[in-house]
């Protein structure tokens, strides 16, 4: 995982989807207002909307054709990497972009901080035309985070995270404080700060790599497959960091992944791409419903279902009303209201009941079924 450290040099190059020339920095703070909901993709702020009520990223027909490399420059005959895409994304939002490889995510992605420079249509990003904005200011202000680690080996960890700080010639006390605040909200103890990338562990490299991307208090963060080179142990627990994160401090995130578990967890609006176009744009739950493409429905099939199971709490689609006088009625197991409808499911096996009681808070608050399951899955809502 990368955050790219060049920030502000003039040599830092403004299109080319190789550079390696995008970070973070700056700046303009985030809405306390925005942050997200459940897995299911509800928002705790109204729509997800700014102060102005318009989107941070506003793709309005966009496409991209690269370059045939010849001295004609665009062959008309290559394929779009992206066909007309019309996507606005909200202060506060967590957009999950999936889709097969080549649907043009990562592009989409690069979009944003000008590595890629669309052939048509337009991007706007907080309210600018992107061809309007001064390509260092907007990486300023937009973090950036791939999937190699690559940390400055000569920097300690404290160092590291503190760059964007440095260079933009924050006070020190301020940065150090900035840099505390971090590692805590990303569990890394006091101890690492002063030891160097290589005597850390990987998901400890990848702590660093976030907190740097989150050291500037960007308004928008942009990772590209940030967690694929973990072990899944790792993996879960940077899953359920960056979700805690992104909801306490109201960030805007565009995350591309290829993992659907992944994607319905994380994401509020789940964005899946094939060829180029955008095939769904929705809710976990709404991925799941009958009336998709054709295409959608097959990219989700079994695993989408699974994956909605996995990251679905049992408290998002409570049954019922019940007290602890009538707790007889539901025959059966019970189960806590913050267990995952897999969960649910496994125990109802076990017990060989239909139904169980949910308790919240030590108390019997309501039931789930089989049948409730289904007909939230069925129903789309």
């Amino acid at each position: 995982m990368v955050i790219n450290p060049q920030v502000g040099t003039s040599g830092s190059s403004s299109s080319s989807s190789g550079s390696s020339s995008s970070t973070n920095g700056n700046v303009n703070g985030t809405n306390a207002n925005g942050t997200n909901g459940n897995a299911n993709g509800t928002n705790a702020n109204a729509n997800g909307t700014n102060a102005n009520g318009e989107p941070v990223i506003h793709f309005k027909g966009t496409s991209k054709v690269y370059s045939s490399g010849n001295a004609n420059g665009t062959n008309a005959n290559a394929p779009l990497v992206l066909d007309n895409i019309n996507l606005a994304i909200y202060q506060g939002e967590f957009v999950t972009l999936l889709g097969s490889s080549g649907g043009g995510k990562t592009t989409l992605l690069k979009m944003i901080n000008g590595l890629v420079e669309p052939t048509d249509g337009s991007v706007y990003i907080l309210g600018k035309k992107l061809k309007d904005w001064n390509i260092i200011e907007l990486r300023r202000s937009i973090g950036y985070v791939v999937q190699q680690i690559s940390l400055f080996p000569h920097m300690s960890v404290e160092k590291n995270i503190a760059y964007t700080m440095s260079i933009q010639g924050q006070p020190l006390a301020k940065s150090l404080k900035r840099v505390w605040e971090l590692a805590e909200v990303l569990r890394l103890d006091m101890s690492l700060l002063k030891r160097y990338p290589h005597e850390l562990s990987g998901g400890q490299q990848q702590r660093v790599a976030v907190a740097r991307a989150l050291a500037s208090d960007q308004s928008i963060l942009l990772m590209d497959e940030p967690f694929s080179a973990v072990d899944e142990i790792v993996r879960h627990s940077l899953r359920q960091e960056i979700k805690e994160v992104q909801q306490a401090l109201g960030k805007t995130i565009v995350f591309v992944t290829h993992d659907i578990e992944e994607a319905f967890f994380l994401g509020s609006k789940i964005v899946l791409l094939s060829n180029g176009h955008i095939e769904f744009s929705g809710n976990a739950l709404q991925a799941l419903s009958p009336g998709q493409s054709e295409f959608t429905q097959r990219f989700f099939k079994t695993k989408g279902f699974a994956a909605y199971l996995s990251v679905t709490t049992i408290e998002d689609i409570l049954e019922h009303e019940l007290n602890t006088e009538t707790t007889t009625a539901v025959q059966g197991g019970t189960i806590d209201a913050q267990e995952t409808l897999m969960a649910g499911l496994q125990t109802m096996l076990k017990t060989g009941s239909d139904t169980l009681a949910v308790r919240r808070n030590g108390k019997v608050a309501g039931s789930i079924s089989m049948g409730s399951i289904y007909r939230r899955q069925k129903g789309g809502t």
